[in-house]
Parts: structure tokens; sequence; C-alpha cells
């Protein structure tokens, strides 16, 4: 069964008369949002409905309260007229404000899906083109008058880069045959989590799950772990993660994850020949020449290399002191780990790193490796605080190796 990550869905919203209710809203008292852990800056919220109905900011009952409108529900004729348009049982309802420069930290909230038989549907009554909003590490553009379903089980995170507030109504529904026949018929686009993917996904608890088995030793423990070998053998075969665009696009979304994890990147035209072509590591910075760069993700497993070098050797480092480094083989397995896990962190397939063109020809064999659970490389990452065990690492959407820190300490 394949898993909904978002999807635009085809519900009419009269976004011109809520946006004038909203905007006479903005005298009451907007709560900060109770999760200060997840943010930065301000988020606040008005509740229109919620636990018990009173002007609590909760989306969820603590204490199996029935929902209700708030009194903030009769100010606004156009929110109500769209939740009585939804032939399903509300839940909450709430105006959430991301204010300018704020930004909501990646997290999950447990259980929130389609699947599980909840629907979080956001309706953007203000924003703009500077609201950056991830879920599963790909960037969902929601436009003011729309109805967007997003899977709040998965990872997602948002930050608000202009300087206007960015508002959105969200509502929490139960899932019933109408929402079913919505989700199935009348959206404009969608994206899902395929089987394949899933069980990707999943793969270091398949392959602790088939270890126990085989330690169990019996006829219905082998026949059992034969099955899920058998279905990991099959979502390996031929599966590509996506590509996430052009590779200018990806080129942009490599650099700009280097940078976020404190490795300095400069543009600048190299007129030497280097070892790759159009990067150079340069006294622990990665230099690019974009018009020379053949292969986007050289740009990780250089990364990698900076990644995991010692912070007293990281100032000085350069391709000729990796060259002689006494610990050169230990660093190349490490930062081809490190690299994979950047891959499988920004979602994208690791064959773009591990491209027939590198690694004499056998990148394709180093990824086959790691989706078996041949994770040679991590031990060492795991010795310097970088990474954790498989057993650890388990969860949806996470596979191993699953870092704890990018940059060595």
């Amino acid at each position: 069964m394949s898993i909904l990550k978002f999807a635009l869905l085809k519900i009419p919203v009269p976004v011109h008369s809520i946006q004038k209710e909203v905007a006479a809203l903005q005298e009451n008292n907007w709560q900060p949002h109770i999760n200060r852990y997840h943010y930065e800056g301000e988020w606040t919220v008005l509740s229109l409905r919620s636990p018990g109905g009173g002007p609590n900011t909760f989306a969820e009952a603590i204490n199996q309260e029935e929902y209700a409108d708030t009194s903030l529900m009769a100010l606004c004729p156009s929110i109500r007229q769209l939740l009585n348009q939804l032939h399903c049982e509300k839940l909450s309802a709430r105006l959430l404000s991301l204010h300018p420069g704020a930004v909501i930290k990646e997290h999950t909230d447990k259980e929130l899906c389609f699947e599980k038989g909840e629907a979080r549907l956001h309706f953007p009554i203000f924003t703009h083109s500077l609201v950056e909003f991830f879920i599963d590490d790909t960037r969902v553009r929601m436009n003011e008058g729309e109805c967007w379903y997003i899977n709040a089980n998965l990872p997602h995170r948002l930050a608000n880069k202009g300087t206007s507030a960015r508002v959105h109504l969200v509502i929490d529904c139960k899932v019933n045959d109408w929402l079913r026949h919505i989700f199935q018929n009348d959206f404009i686009h969608k994206d899902e989590l395929s089987d394949t993917e899933i069980t990707l996904r999943n793969e270091p608890a398949i392959t602790n799950t088939i270890l126990e088995l085989r330690r169990q030793a019996n006829s219905t423990s082998d026949e059992l772990a034969d099955k899920l070998e058998k279905q990991l053998q099959e979502a390996r075969k031929g599966y590509r993660l996506p590509v996430a665009g052009t590779n200018e696009e990806i080129t942009a979304t490599i650099i700009t994850f280097i940078r976020s994890i404190g490795i300095p990147v400069r543009e600048e035209p190299l007129e030497e020949n280097t070892f790759l072509p159009g990067m150079q590591i340069r006294n622990g910075e990665l230099v690019i020449d974009k018009n020379k760069l053949l292969y986007p993700g050289d740009l990780l497993h250089e990364a990698g290399h900076i990644a995991v070098m010692s912070a007293n050797d990281r100032p000085r480092l350069d391709e000729q002191f990796i060259k002689e480094s006494q610990h050169r083989d230990a660093e190349e397995m490490m930062a081809i780990a490190w690299s994979y896990a950047a891959c499988i962190h920004l979602a994208i397939d690791p064959l773009i790193v591990f491209h027939e063109n590198g690694y004499k020809g056998g990148g394709s064999y180093v990824v086959e490796n790691f989706r078996a659970g041949k994770f040679f490389g991590t031990p060492m990452l795991q010795w310097h605080g970088m990474t954790i065990e498989p057993r650890h690492a388990a969860s949806p959407g996470h596979a191993f190796p699953k870092m704890i820190k990018w940059i060595r300490e």
C-alpha cells in the first residue's frame, strides 16, 4: 500500500472573504504556538475550533473533550461556510501565522496522516514566494486559495524568508468515504511513496528482522526470513530514487546542504586542472567552478572528506593533504559512507554520487552493498560520534546511516 505524501485537492475556497475576516482578527489575542521546541521566531495561533471549544491552541484533545467551535468562529462566516462543505467529521480548526524570519524545525506529528484515519488540510490565506515548506525533503509551493493535504507523519519543516506573515487555516479531519472520494478523484496533483520506496526506507529494520529470524533457526522463521529477503531483493532490483530536478537544481540543493552544515563553499573560476572536474578543496573550503562541473554528486564526496576530517586538520585540508594523510584509506571509507547518508537525507539517487565514471567504475557496487545492509565505513563514523548503529536508525523515513552530526568534532 502506497503512502500519500501531499496532495492539492479540488476544494473551492472563498479566499478573498476569508482574508477580510482574518484581517479583522488581527487585534485578537494570538497565542504563541505551544510547542516552542519546534520553532524559532514568532509562530502564533488563533483557535476557531478546539477541544472543548475554549481558546486553547491545542490540535488534539487531551482529556477526550468533544471538539466545538470557539467564540471566534462567529466572526468568520466564510470559514464556517468552508467547514460546512467538508462532509466529514471536523476536529480542530486553527489560524496559524508564521511571522517574517521564523523557522519551524523539521519534525513529525505522529500518526497524523490519511492512512491512519486523519487528514490535515492546509488552506493558505496569506502567503508569498519566499515561504519554503518541505515535506519529506520535497518543497511544496502552496498558493493562496488552494487546499493542500500534507502527511504530517512524515518529516516536514518550514521557513518564512519574506517580510510579511504567512497565515494558513489548518483543519484536521476524520477520514470517511467522502474524503476518500476526494483524495482518489478530485485532486489536481499528489505525490506518493511507492511500496518500493517504503520497503527501502525500512530496509534496516527489515534486515535486522531477517537476522533475528535466522538466529531462531526453525522452519517457520526461515520461511518468513526468505519472504522478507525476496521482498527486499524485488525492491532493490532496478530501483532508483527520483532525481529531484535538473543537474543545476541538484547542484543548488547539494551546495545549500553543504553550507547549512558549516562547510564553506566558494564559487570562482578554476583555471588549473583539478582532481575532480570543477571543484577543489582548499584550506578546508570547497571551491567550485560551475562551468567546469561535470558531476554534481562529486560535491558530496568532497564535502564528505572535509566533514570527516578532525577539527584540527580541517582548516589546512587540501587534496595533497588527503593524499598524504596517514589515515587516508579510513577517511576515504568514512567519506563514502558520509556521502551515501547525505544522499538519503537529501532524497536523491545515490548513483548521482556513485556514478559510472567515478570509483573506478565500482559506484553501483558501493550502492548495492549499502542497500544490502553492508555499511562499510560506518563503524568509524560511529567511533567519532557522527552516526548510530543500524538497530537504532531503523525508523520510517530514516534509512541508515542515520547521522547524529554531519561534522566531526
